[in-house]
Parts: C-alpha cells; structure tokens; sequence
C-alpha cells in the first residue's frame, strides 16, 4: 500500500472512531485499571456539613480470578473507614463480574479531605487506588440548606440562594453568608444505603428520573425520607386538562415511595401556594414527600423562580431544611444539651476527694516522712520510704476511682419506636450514653440499618476512630474510651413483623400483644379515636380494654414527664470555662446554639403529649411504655441501663 493510502485509510479509521465515541456507540475508558480489574469512584455529593455520611460510591469490575478486595478511607483527622468485597471469577460466558457498593464515612470531625487505599488479597495496590477525596467542610459561618438533585444536568441553582438569602436577612435584618451547598448527581451515580442521604436536608428529583430508578435505590431514598428527609418530586405527570391533587399525586407517586407500593389518599394533602397552586404534601413517619407538577428549575409564566423557592421553603419550614434544626445536634462540633442526658450514677471527676489525698500525700511523703526519720535517726531510709508511699498513694486513687466507677459499662437509653403495622416498618430513634469503666476491647457494633451521629461535648471533639463495614457497622476502637462520657444520636430503619393485634367487641377492645416486650401505660384509640387503656400487657398475653378514664389520663401523661432531658443537680453552664464553679463536678459540658428538644426525633414526644392531654390522640394509634426494648441498637451488650426511657407509638 503506497503511503498517501495509508494516511488517506488512518484518517479515516480515526474520524469513524471519532464519530462512534461522539454518538456513543465507544465508551472510553474510565476509571483505575491494574489486571483484570477496574474500579470506578464518584464523590460527587452535597451537604454533611453538620453531620451525616458522606458516600464514596465504587464500582468494581473483575475480569479474573476470584479475589478479595479491601477499600479503606484515611483522612487527616477523619474516622478510618474499611469494607471489603469478595469478587468471584468470571462465570463460563466469560463476562466481568460486577459490583457496586457505597463506602460510607461519618463526617464528624474537621476534616475535609483523605484517600482511599486497595489491597487486593492483602497486599496494597496503589494503581486501585485514589488521592484527592475532598470531604465537606465543617460548616460554620454559612447559613442554608444542603440540596442534592437528581438530573443528568446541572440545574441552576440561582434562585434557590436569593430565596435562602432573602429568607435569612428578612429574619435576622442584616447580611449573611449564604452557604452553596448544591450539587446534582446523575441517575446511575446514586446509591442504594439510607444512611448515604442522612447529611442532606432536600433531594429534588423529577417524577420520570424518579420512576426510572432501580428500585434498590428508590428504596434507600424512601427510608432516608422516612426517617426525616425531604423530598421534592417535580413534574408530576397529569393530564393537560387536569391539575394535580391529591387524588393523583397518591396514586402516581405512591407506588414509587411507599414501601407495600399502592397508593394511600389519606396521607396527601394540598399544600398549594401562589406560585405553586398545585403543591402536595405527604407525610411518611418522620419525613415528607412534596409533589408539584411544575419544575422549581423552569420559571412558569405566572411567576419568577425566586418566589417559588420562597414558597417552597416556607411550607417545608426552617425547622425542616436546616440540618441542626432538624436534627436537634451537630456531629461536627458542640453540643449544648450533652449534659441534659448524663448518666445519673456516672458523676465527674472527685475533685474533692483527689484533692483531700493529694494533701494528705504531700504532708506525709514530706514533713511527716522526713521529722519521723529525722527523729530516728534514720534519714537514710528516705530512699524507700518516698516510693513506697507513693505507690501507696496511687493504688488508693486507683482503688477509689475503680470503686467509685467500676469496669463495667453504663448506659442510659432515650428511645422512642415509631411503628407502621400497615406497611410492617418501624423507625427506632434513640438518643444513648455510654460510659465505661474499662473500655471493650472490640469497640461499638451497630446494626448497617442504623446511622449514627456522636454528640459531642461543647469542650470535646473528634480525636481518632475506626469503623468497619464488612459484616456490619463496627465502630473498632476510638469511639468508647475508659471513664470517658461518650452520647450517639441513633436511628434505626427496620422491618419490623411483630405487631398488636386490635379487634372491637362492644365497648372494649382486644388487644393481643404479638411484640417481643412487655407493655406498659398502653392507649389504644379505635378508628374514631375513642381511647382505651390498661397498665400493663406482657408479651404473647391478650387482654381486654375498657375506655381510658381521667385518671388514667393523668397517669399516662405523668409517665412522659419521668426521666427528662435536663442537666444533672449541681450542674450551671454560666460558670462555663470558670475553676470556680459547682459545675466542675459534671466537666463543664457547656453550651451552643443547637437545641436537641427541637429536632424531629424529640420534638414528637412532646407533640403525642399534647394530644394525650387535650384529648385529641389520633384514631387507629396505640402508645406504650417499656421497661426495654430489643430494637433499640445500643451498640453494646450487657450494659448496665439505668434511669432509660422506651417508648412505643404505633399506627394499625
């Protein structure tokens, strides 16, 4: 072939191959390659500036002999984090074997940037490996909320701020800076865990992206609303002579989000506004699913975007997209209730004590030891003598502090158990302490159903820890230090089968108690909201309920008002940072601006007593106390639980 044909052919062989990468037809590659495997990282994400997991999401392809695969997170300052991954050989059709998973790392401290390091059968493969993980920063100054949306294309977040921002300066009356916290993640780049949205406080997706998401995934996205998250689901498909109502957004959107996938009328409401005539709202145990059938990115004729947003934000209200608000704390900093929920019997240091021995330490070792001697004649056996009271001396403070505090661990539980018998799914918020006389040498395990956020002590942050992912959330070492308060902020999402059993029979209703606790001040309202009430009602036990009288109101009420959130006696955080002060029994733990008593895993509580007070507790519900309560992820077993709290609201 002469050689003006052969540059004639490759110019044509590379406008072919040109063309075929631009229609899509040739994928380049992507991602790190060494062997026969490949893996593909996307960190694109919003929010966890508070709190909350941030998701590296991997994608592993294994052309290869079967092989075990560890990813582990490192940052400066950050928790280590670590999963692996059996891969298994290509099957007799010769295709990779693949998988996807999402490595998920607590933001709680500092950080804001680390890597990722692969070992593949034990031994460490930088090509595998990534550099440059940029975390969120800790925020401090900004003020907003964390917005993902799900598109393949940027949005404009333009109006989205001037709304926060006109929203904060017409509250505050002056300047603020106005957190950017926006991102938009393609469809196929989304994971599947819960916990991998728990740093977010909106996710807008529009209702065509929605219904073609695995199924995997919307169902993650559902649990994270469940358990506090806001949605927003735009471009609600109607018809073009019919508007959205609640009607149709149950029936389209329902089937989507709802975990027995049928529609259900009777959570929608219209929540219409100016801009927005057709918005609906639905409430999904501790979250809220908004629909509207135009899109907050496309400026409708009859108003400006700015004043949708506006709109938007007022109905889903600052107590909802703001992260702290929300969700009572911040895992990233202090924490002014941390000393509302100490462990009773766990006071702090003995200063007094300490001091009194200290004292009776320096007299003796000094001036007692050394006139004594001198008396005797004997100075010499200063040598022994100081040592040997010395040791004698640390032994006592040791055996002090020991049976003061002992070995064991203490906790004190918070919890309060949303349960949906419709759809047989519970939601477990618990707020726990912890202390340990001597830490366990195998750390915390959590359940993967669970997230959980450290509350931190105003004089106290993130210092080192692990977790580990493979077989279930192992929070390794760092996390439960000896004679050390340590508080979590757990949720659990669970399906949960065991359930009340309710039957009418006249004027009574039969309750059988299908749950693994024992009940007691149960209320049951029946489906018109008439309440009935017994003491007590023991697991497998079935029992007949007579209507609730007053007293039994009373009794019911007093039961919320046992075990409140409140500082310890002796406790004042005006002497914060003061050696002069009472509180220095407690470790002056002191305060902030995030209030827990706010957060939508208390706030319920307080709202269930209101009711119970007024009368008005809602139809078809039931509300019980335990003495425990085997859902509740502690972390740890065998703890000592002393002056807890377990209590159980249920719909049927």
């Amino acid at each position: 072939m002469r050689l003006g044909n052969f540059c004639r052919c490759f110019s044509l062989t590379g406008l072919i191959l040109v063309a075929l990468l631009m229609s899509g037809m040739v994928t380049p590659a992507e991602g790190a390659v060494w062997e026969d495997l490949s893996v593909d990282y996307h960190t694109t994400w919003a929010g966890c500036g508070y709190g909350g997991y941030f998701p590296i999401r991997i994608s592993l392809s294994n052309r290869g002999a079967a092989r075990s695969l560890t990813f582990r997170f490192r940052g400066d300052g950050s928790p280590t984090v670590t999963r692996t991954i059996d891969m298994a050989a290509p099957g007799t059709d010769g295709r990779a074997t693949k998988a996807q998973f999402t490595l998920l790392v607590p933001c709680v401290s500092y950080s804001y940037w680390g890597e990722v390091n692969v070992q593949v059968n034990g031994r460490y493969v930088a090509e595998l490996s990534e550099s440059g993980i940029t975390l969120p920063d800790k925020r401090t100054s900004e003020v907003g909320p964390a917005v993902l949306a799900i598109s393949s294309a940027g949005p404009d977040w333009g109006h989205l701020k001037a709304a926060v921002e006109e929203k904060f300066s017409s509250s505050t009356g002056s300047y603020v800076n106005i957190a950017e916290d926006y991102a938009h993640v393609e469809p196929t780049a989304l994971p599947s865990e819960w916990q991998a949205y728990t740093g977010l406080d909106i996710v807008l997706v529009d209702y065509d992206t929605l219904r073609s998401l695995r199924p995997e995934v919307r169902n993650g996205i559902r649990k994270w609303v469940e358990v506090g998250g806001n949605l927003i689901v735009y471009e609600v498909k109607t018809s073009a002579s019919r508007r959205l109502t609640p009607e149709s957004a149950a029936k389209l959107v329902d089937p989507l989000l709802s975990a027995d996938e049928v529609s259900n009328l009777a959570l929608w409401s219209e929540t219409a506004t100016i801009a927005m005539p057709d918005l609906m709202t639905r409430q999904t145990q501790l979250g809220r699913v908004y629909a509207v059938s135009t899109s907050p990115f496309i400026a409708p004729h009859f108003s400006d975007l700015t004043t949708c947003w506006v709109e938007l934000l007022n109905k889903i209200g600052n107590g909802r997209w703001v992260w702290t608000s929300r969700n009572g704390i911040t895992a990233r900093g202090g924490n002014q209730s941390f000393a509302d929920w100490s462990i009773p019997s766990v006071q702090g240091v003995p200063v007094i004590a300490f001091l009194v021995l200290i004292t009776l330490f320096s007299i003796v070792i000094g001036p007692v030891n050394y006139f004594y001697l001198l008396n005797k004649k004997r100075l010499y056996l200063l040598v022994l003598t100081i040592p040997i009271i010395a040791l004698i001396t640390s032994l006592s403070l040791f055996s002090y502090s020991a049976v003061a505090h002992g070995f064991h661990t203490r906790s004190r539980v918070r919890s309060m158990t949303f349960l949906d018998q419709r759809t047989n799914q519970a939601i477990v918020t618990s707020r726990i302490s912890l202390y340990s006389g001597l830490a366990p040498g195998g750390g915390l395990t959590f359940s993967k159903d669970s997230a959980i956020y450290p509350i931190w002590p105003d004089d106290d942050s993130f210092d080192d820890g692990e977790v580990n992912w493979t077989e279930s959330q192992h929070f390794a070492s760092g996390w439960l230090r000896s004679r050390s308060r340590v508080q979590f902020l757990v949720t659990t999402h669970l399906d949960q089968r065991g359930r009340l059993e309710i039957t009418s029979e006249g004027n009574q209703l039969v309750v059988a108690n299908g749950l693994e606790v024992d009940l007691e001040s149960l209320v049951v309202t029946d489906k018109s909201g008439n309440p009935y009430f017994i003491e007590s009602l023991a697991a497998g036990d079935t029992a007949r309920l007579h209507e609730m009288t007053s007293s039994q109101r009373s009794q019911l009420s007093q039961r919320f008002s046992e075990n409140p959130l409140a500082p310890p006696p002796g406790y004042n955080p005006s002497y914060n940072n003061s050696s002069y002060r009472r509180g220095y029994y407690y470790d002056d733990y002191g305060m902030s601006t995030v209030n827990y008593s706010d957060g939508v895993y208390e706030r319920p509580r307080g709202d269930l007593l209101r009711l119970i007070s007024a009368e008005k507790i809602p139809a078809s519900t039931f509300t019980a106390f335990t003495s425990l309560n085997p859902s509740v992820d502690i972390g740890l077993e065998g703890t000592h639980v002393e002056a807890s709290t377990f209590l159980i609201h249920g719909i049927y």
